[in-house]
């Protein structure tokens, strides 16, 4: 009689704990699970222009960095990559900084102090130096690189389209300096079949997917203070052309 008592009153127990567990269970589930205004919420908020596009390194990115791992942290999420910051505190690695993760990009670019370009025309001919700013202007997506006595090829307007079976470039283009007209087959017409091609990131990708050392544009305008591309300026969201590219 004692056996069964205790064997029925061990079930009970079993069972209200089971209960229990279950329930904390939903209850967590509920707690964390997020409903459809709370993603409406995190959205409008992630979107809104309080964040400014959310830029890398702009305060709007800073804010949406830090409001996502406030969330982490309040969901209890365990933090299975990143690093800790460098001078983080034992307190701060409980706090929703231990999900921040850094991580290097350009903000921007400055033209050098080395920067030099010289040509000869033909074998016997002496060097010819171009002046930086007036003569010709690397661009903000240019790779820093140095090399000597390279041959240089003309390549029309330099670009390669496969859609439209269209290239600029032979296999002779290889290891040599790619010289590339500005602007597209299409003139002045932006509704043109190579209207997209006018960007000179698309000519430096098909002189450097051509095997081409660096590539130059040769600018429109007679001051190469009013050709746009002589302007330093970086666009982070493409990243560097992987090969030098300049204006002359």
């Amino acid at each position: 009689m004692k056996n069964k008592l205790l064997l029925r009153t061990s079930l009970c127990i079993a069972l209200v704990i089971a209960i229990s567990i279950a329930g904390w269970a939903q209850q967590a589930q509920t707690v964390i699970a997020p409903g459809v205004e709370y993603l409406r919420a995190h959205i409008e908020y992630l979107a809104s222009d309080k964040l400014e596009g959310r830029r890398t390194g702009s305060p709007g990115a800073n804010l949406a960095a830090e409001y996502i791992a406030h969330e982490f942290s309040r969901y209890g999420l365990r933090r299975s990559i990143g690093r800790d910051l460098p001078g983080m505190s034992i307190l701060e690695a409980d706090s929703p900084r231990r999900y921040m993760q850094e991580f290097p990009y350009v903000a921007g670019v400055d033209l050098g102090k080395g920067n030099q370009f010289s040509f000869m025309q033909g074998l016997n001919g002496s060097p010819t130096s171009l002046r930086i700013g007036e003569d010709w202007m690397p661009l903000g997506l240019s790779i820093n690189t140095r090399f000597d006595n390279a041959a240089y090829m003309f390549v029309g307007y330099g670009i390669t389209a496969t859609e439209l079976k269209y290239n600029s470039y032979s296999p002779a283009a290889k290891d040599r300096i790619a010289i590339a007209l500005a602007g597209t087959p299409d003139g002045d017409n932006p509704h043109g079949q190579f209207a997209r091609y006018d960007d000179v990131r698309w000519k430096a990708i098909a002189a450097r997917d051509a095997g081409a050392k660096a590539l130059f544009i040769i600018s429109n305008e007679e001051n190469l203070k009013d050709d746009r591309l002589s302007r330093l300026r970086y666009d982070n969201s493409g990243g560097g052309a992987g090969l030098p590219v300049g204006d002359i």
